[in-house]
C-alpha cells in the first residue's frame, strides 16, 4: 500500500469532483492523450485547487497551461510567446463549440467539464470560465461521450481518438 503525503486531499473539501476525476483519469489515461480544460492563469484562489489542475495532477498534456508560466518559461521567444494567447483564444473557441475542427490540430481526446469551465472564475483569471455554452444539456455533442462524472465534474471522450 502507498504511504506518504496526499497532495490532493485538501481538495477533497471544495472540489471532490475534481478530485475524483483525477483519480479516475490516472487510471484510464493512453499514451498519448491530450485534455481540455480552462485555461490558467496562476496558481488558484484561496482553498481551491491550482488552475489546470487536472493536467498538472495527471501529468497528461493541455493545450495551454497558467498564463504567468508560460510566459516565464518562454521569455525570449517571440514565437512561443505569440502562441500563448493564441491557445487561449482556441480553448475558448473549442470551449464555445465542442464539434470545433481545433479538437483535431491540439490532438484533444479529453474534454474535462468542472468547476473551473463552468463557475464565475473571470475575477480571479480571465482566461477561466465560465463557458456558458457547457451549461446546455445538449452539449458537448455528437462527438463525445461522457465518461465519467461525479459532482459538478464530467470528463467527456471524443469519439475516433
Amino acid at each position: 500500500s502507498w504511504w506518504g503525503l496526499d497532495g490532493l486531499a485538501y481538495g477533497e473539501v471544495k472540489s471532490p469532483g475534481d478530485v475524483a476525476a483525477i483519480r479516475w483519469l490516472s487510471g484510464n489515461v493512453e499514451p498519448g492523450d491530450i485534455l481540455l480544460e480552462a485555461a490558467g492563469c496562476s496558481y488558484h484562489p484561496f482553498g481551491c485547487l491550482p488552475f489546470n489542475r487536472i493536467s498538472a495532477f495527471t501529468g497528461i498534456p493541455t493545450a495551454i497551461g497558467w498564463d504567468n508560466h508560460e510566459r516565464q518559461w518562454r521569455a525570449g521567444q517571440p514565437e512561443a510567446l505569440e502562441q500563448i494567447a493564441r491557445r487561449q483564444e482556441d480553448v475558448a473557441s473549442m470551449m464555445a463549440d465542442p464539434e470545433s475542427g481545433l479538437f483535431e490540430k491540439y490532438g484533444i481526446t479529453w474534454l474535462i467539464v468542472g468547476d473551473y469551465e463552468v463557475g464565475n472564475w473571470r475575477s480571479e483569471c480571465p482566461t477561466a470560465g465560465p463557458y456558458a455554452t457547457l451549461n446546455r444539456s445538449a452539449l458537448p455533442g455528437a462527438s463525445w461521450d461522457e465518461v465519467f462524472a461525479s459532482d459538478q465534474t464530467r470528463i467527456y471522450r471524443r469519439r475516433d481518438s
